[in-house]
């Protein structure tokens, strides 16, 4: 089973992933939460399959999701300190 996955780095998926979604300066964090859970859905779901390729997909996209979580995150601090620094120079 051929994937698109097999031809990109996790960090290059997960900058395309999120670079897609919509940005609401709010919830950042919260999709990161959100992305963490539905990875580790995808785990346990990973746990009762058969098929190893099929396995191997799913946990691709666990992974994919769990690189797509740490990039929202590091946006989120990263937002957070261009506003602190903002603050500090009025």
């Amino acid at each position: 089973m051929a994937s698109y996955r097999n031809d990109m780095t996790i960090y290059g998926r997960a900058v395309i992933a999120a670079r897609s979604r919509p940005e609401v300066a709010g919830s950042l964090p919260t999709d990161a939460i959100a992305l963490r859970a539905k990875a580790a859905r995808y785990r346990r779901l990973a746990e009762v399959l058969f098929d190893q390729r099929v396995i191997a997909e799913v946990h691709a996209c666990a992974r994919d999701l769990d690189a797509e979580a740490s990039w929202v995150e590091r946006q989120a601090a990263y937002r957070a300190e261009l506003l602190e620094r903002k603050r500090a120079n009025n």
